[in-house]
């Protein structure tokens, strides 16, 4: 999921993400994504701009999960059926 970083908020993403696990390539597009993700598993604080944008990511990030198993049981269900023919 690719995010618009507004105005000034730059600098502090680089911020939070020189003091997370995994480092990254500020230039890639995913670069605030990435960094909201970590900080909600690290459980760093966040402006509140930030926290809102956080949420925005969780709520597609679940749904995107969701989908995800949602597949992998249609084609646990398509395999099986094959098998039986």
């Amino acid at each position: 999921m690719e995010m618009p970083v507004r105005a000034n908020e730059q600098a502090a993403l680089e911020k939070l993400a020189r003091h997370l696990p995994v480092k990254l390539d500020r230039n890639a597009p995913y670069f605030k994504t990435s960094v909201l993700l970590q900080a909600h598993f690290s459980r760093t604080p966040l402006t509140a701009d930030l926290r809102a944008d956080q949420r925005a990511v969780l709520m597609e990030a679940l749904r995107l999960l969701q989908v995800r198993a949602c597949v992998r049981a249609f084609v646990r269900a398509l395999v099986r059926a094959t098998e039986l023919t």
